[in-house]
């Protein structure tokens, strides 16, 4: 047995009183907020009522708009306080001042970006409409901390506090939150790799490029990705290399719904944590009357409806970023080369305090392309500064309050046109009966194949401006009733990128709205969880017609297997794992000691997977269906190939889960974490945890649980975070599902309570009327201003 380090055992035993105090106070109920009653408060212009339905969904009623904002940050405060901490901590690149060295290198990274500093900027930008929105939710969200008896059981691992909560911790986590659906900086680090070591055919190869013909959003084709992506690894080459999540969103018009009114459901994924990043509430006050799916840290609904309007959304994919190679002054650090010649640049010093360590000066040059990430990118030692849009100035809080706000289709539009740097797909419908889809975000123009791979500083003629709103992919009221966006190509002649998941998702779920005349609720709510996959059910007839299986019990499952990757499913066990040993044989032959990125292991301290594997399933199927160069040499090279996959397969399943196949199943492998982040903590980490738990599906089905072949089955990279059901006709027809709790403490009866109806798949109702809410209520808690002091006696 190996013992743990001196110093490992010196900061265990340093946690272990916090330990024991976090243990206590998950094992009782002082950290619960106070939800019955009544609470003076500072702050507030008159009274807010907070009724919990017993569906554990919050509806916060007021009188104005300001008044609402700062009910939700207070009921945000209450239920996810550490959740909203974490972010502000790990956006600000403050992680290892409470955890020590090891999470030095993320906040270098973070503190690179400089996301701080930039939020502090937006806040100072912002009108002053916007400022008191945001004043009153950070009041808010302080009153609520102040109401706590108890802080939740994290603070005392840690021990530390939270800070105070201000209008730029908003921004901030804004700002996160966008860059996280950044695009592809590292994949075009990750690019620029395959093709130093393997040529622009190799590399292309090992690309995913969107399938020509294939669906798209709006119905418009995609261009030919392919020749974009082989002419941008050739112009490379030849110029010279100068020396970085996934959803389902869909509505049908009223004349595919019982009911003659549209319907529209969602569910994003990402990844599995808990408790979530979703929170579910409801908030009315002056122009906002809104019920969704929230973000804690953040006011208003990102997923939901109003009065008037529901929307989606799915990950754009787009590709917002681009790295540039600069070349600094070796004599002045502050300096840098540009087509004009040496320019000074902005310089910043960030200093970060390490628990247990001494403090790390990381110095910072922003260039005009953007702030200099490379010295706290792994393996990369020059000088990359990252353009994002999602770092440049933006109106976060205009939009994202204007989707609440929105009274009819054309508020609704102007709110999505404002919307900064990261894409995401809109899926909407409205109660006229309007259905459709806009692309939000800023992407760069480029020309075609521009932003695939890294630039060159010195010679670029700057970052370019971004595509107008106008530009951007839309469609509304398609002729056959149905909208659909599952991260596949929205179509369209602009240059987007290639970042675009497989169209498995987006074909199946128009197959199955296709399928049906009319639509309800729970017509949609099975295509939710619908686990057919079509890439398997090729890989099956692939192994048969090759007699690649040997085995004669398995052969049976794999005839008789319906295509459904169910937890139970025998045969999805077996397609799996043969389709793993396939793909790792495969691009071995191309990628070489570069195969671990091309399968999803990622290139930086922050971005733990690539996005290549998540594109690859189809392309290495058509290697394996039509065997040619550079893939296999011929089909009796294929065929071997193929029959040693299989039999690796099939001997890690005897290992694994015994010697009969028919009592194998694919959950026994593939598993849903519900991690909490402090899971590695001993003594702590597994009672803050739940799970793992068998669960089906893959990348490429409906209802997804993604994986890549890099770190196995048992690490899902993304799942459902939330799914909603909006019954334009009857609001209060409408249901939500959560995979843990709208809780997020430890030990409360909310922190997990939605486990066993999200993998049984049933949902809950998204209750919005008044006297529906009325009829459901569970508690009831009033916030009021605090009652005026009487004048003393003789004052006028």
């Amino acid at each position: 047995m190996r013992l743990p380090s001196p110093s490992r055992l010196r900061t265990v035993a340093g946690r272990i009183p916090g330990v024991l105090r976090a243990l206590a106070v998950a094992s009782g109920s002082s950290a619960h907020p106070q939800v019955e009653g009544r609470i003076e408060v500072e702050g507030l212009d008159g009274r807010v009522e907070v009724l919990r339905d017993h569906f554990g969904v919050p509806h916060i009623f007021a009188g104005s708009e300001a008044d609402a904002l700062f009910g939700q940050g207070f009921v945000h405060a209450q239920d996810r306080l550490f959740q909203m901490d974490s972010i502000r901590r790990v956006a600000s690149g403050r992680v290892a001042e409470v955890v020590g060295s090891g999470a030095l290198d993320a906040d270098r990274f973070m503190r690179r970006l400089g996301l701080a500093d930039r939020a502090a900027r937006d806040y100072a930008r912002a009108d002053e409409e916007e400022r008191v929105l945001l004043r009153a939710y950070a009041h808010g969200v302080n009153a609520g901390i102040r109401s706590l008896r108890a802080l939740p059981p994290e603070f005392a691992v840690l021990g530390e506090s939270p800070e105070p909560w201000h209008p730029e911790h908003t921004l901030l986590v804004g700002r996160m939150l966008l860059f996280s659906f950044g695009g592809n900086w590292d994949t075009e680090l990750l690019r620029e790799r395959l093709l130093r070591a393997l040529g622009p055919e190799r590399a292309a190869a090992l690309d995913p490029a969107y399938p020509e013909g294939a669906a798209t959003t709006t119905a418009a084709p995609h261009a030919r990705a392919e020749e974009r992506l082989l002419d941008a690894y050739r112009a490379a080459l030849d110029a010279g290399l100068p020396a970085g999540f996934a959803s389902n969103a869909w509505a049908v018009d009223g004349s595919r719904t019982a009911s003659g009114a549209p319907l529209l459901a969602a569910d994003p994924h990402l990844q599995s944590q808990l408790p979530g990043i979703m929170h579910i509430s409801h908030i009315q006050g002056g122009r906002l009357d809104a019920i969704g799916a929230d973000i804690a840290g953040i006011p208003g609904i990102a997923i939901g409806h109003n009065r008037a309007i529901a929307w989606g959304l799915t990950a754009g994919t787009a590709d917002i970023s681009d790295c540039y190679i600069e070349t600094v002054d070796p004599d002045n650090p502050t300096r840098y080369l540009t087509p004009e010649g040496w320019v000074t640049g902005r310089s910043r010093i960030e200093r970060i305090a390490v628990r247990g360590g001494e403090t790390v000066e990381e110095h910072v040059l922003e260039t005009r392309h953007g702030p200099v990430v490379g010295p706290a990118v792994r393996d990369e030692d020059r000088e990359v500064a990252l353009r994002s849009t999602a770092l440049e100035a933006g109106d976060l809080v205009s939009s994202f309050l204007g989707l609440n706000r929105a009274s009819d289709l054309q508020s609704f539009e102007d709110a999505v046109s404002l919307w900064p740097g990261a894409t995401f797909n809109f899926v909407w419908a409205t109660r006229d009966g309007d259905i459709g889809y806009r692309l939000g975000g800023r992407v760069p123009r480029r020309a075609r194949g521009q932003g695939l791979l890294p630039q060159d500083g010195a010679s670029s003629p700057g970052p370019p401006e971004p595509l107008t709103p106008q530009e951007m992919p839309r469609l509304a009221n398609p002729p056959d009733g149905i909208v659909v966006s599952a991260n596949n190509a929205p179509g369209g002649h602009a240059e987007l990128g290639e970042e675009w998941f497989e169209p498995w998702r987006a074909e199946r779920i128009r197959v199955l709205l296709e399928a049906r005349e009319r639509h309800s609720v729970a017509s949609m709510q099975a295509i939710q969880l619908d686990l057919r996959s079509e890439p398997l059910l090729r890989l099956r007839e692939l192994l048969l017609d090759t007699r690649s299986v040997r085995d004669p019990v398995v052969t049976e499952l794999l005839s008789a297997w319906d295509g459904q990757v169910t937890a139970e499913s025998a045969a999805a066990a077996v397609l799996e794992s043969v389709y793993s040993e396939a793909a790792r044989a495969l691009v071995t032959r191309l990628a070489g000691p570069l195969t671990p990125h091309v399968l999803g292991r990622g290139v930086s301290s922050v971005t733990s997977s690539s996005t290549f594997h998540y594109r690859l399933q189809g392309p290495l199927l058509d290697a394996l269906a039509f065997p040619r160069p550079p893939w296999c040499a011929d089909a009796e090279d294929r065929d071997r190939l193929l029959r040693a996959a299989t039999e690796r397969a099939l001997t890690m399943l005897r290992s694994r889960l015994g010697a009969r196949p028919q009592e194998w199943r694919w959950g026994a492998l593939h598993r849903l974490h519900l991690n909490h982040v402090l899971h590695s903590v001993p003594g702590l980490g597994r009672r803050l945890s739940r799970g793992p738990f068998p669960i089906g599906g893959d990348t490429n089905t409906v209802n997804a649980s993604a994986y890549t072949v890099h770190y196995g089955p048992g690490r899902p990279g993304y799942a459902p975070a939330y799914r909603q059901v909006i019954d334009l006709d009857d609001f209060d027809r409408s249901t939500f599902q959560l995979p843990a709790g709208n809780s997020g403490i430890p030990g409360h009866p909310r922190y997990d309570d939605c486990i066993e109806e999200f993998l049984e798949g049933r949902s809950r109702p998204l209750l919005y009327s008044r006297e529906a809410v009325e009829r459901h209520t569970e508690h009831t808690l009033l916030l009021e201003p605090p009652a005026s002091t009487p004048p003393p006696p003789g004052a006028e």
